[in-house]
């Protein structure tokens, strides 16, 4: 959103209007080009706004653009979920490979962390949670319940059920 106008003057002092009339007076080279969006329409009107008990005269055009998705898919969400399946790995693994498992767990999640603080640098600031924000979100989530999976299965497998309690009788 662009607007020009004179806030020092009102619209009975300085009217505003475009040479060519709306949606013509704008236009753009073709052959300049956004990296990750494509510019879809600039409606461009004139109008009046009234502020502080006065009318002023205001240009105003609207840049509506679609974002490429291709830049995230390859950067984010590919890489995320290949971070989430390899996870899965350590359902594999045996219950007494204790280390390898909890490496695999702890790896990803430090992995995927790493790449959700790089996606904050590569997204605009926003005072709200986009959809990117909540696909990393539940793959933390996704990540975290791996983690407990193998917290509960272990624990319940070496000291609740699994193993008999081995008890020691002094023979003196």
């Amino acid at each position: 959103q662009l607007l020009i106008g004179s806030f020092a003057n009102a619209a009975s002092d300085i009217e505003y209007g475009w040479r060519l009339g709306n949606n013509k007076s704008v236009n753009f080279d073709t052959k300049v080009v956004l990296s990750q969006f494509d510019l879809i329409q600039y409606p461009q009107y004139d109008e009046i706004s009234y502020m502080n008990g006065r009318n002023f005269s205001i240009l105003h055009v609207d840049f509506v653009l679609k974002r490429h998705m291709g830049y995230y898919i390859l950067q984010v969400y590919i890489p995320s979920s290949m971070l989430v399946i390899l996870s899965w790995v350590s359902f594999f693994i045996h219950r007494e490979a204790t280390a390898d498992r909890v490496n695999i767990g702890v790896m990803t999640f430090l992995s995927l962390t790493t790449l959700s603080f790089d996606i904050r640098n590569y997204t605009a600031a926003v005072p709200y949670l986009t959809a990117l924000d909540w696909f990393v979100m539940m793959t933390h989530a996704f990540l975290l319940a791996s983690l407990l999976q193998f917290s509960f299965v272990h624990y319940f497998t070496k000291f609740g059920y699994g193993e008999p309690l081995t008890y020691f009788t002094d023979s003196l």
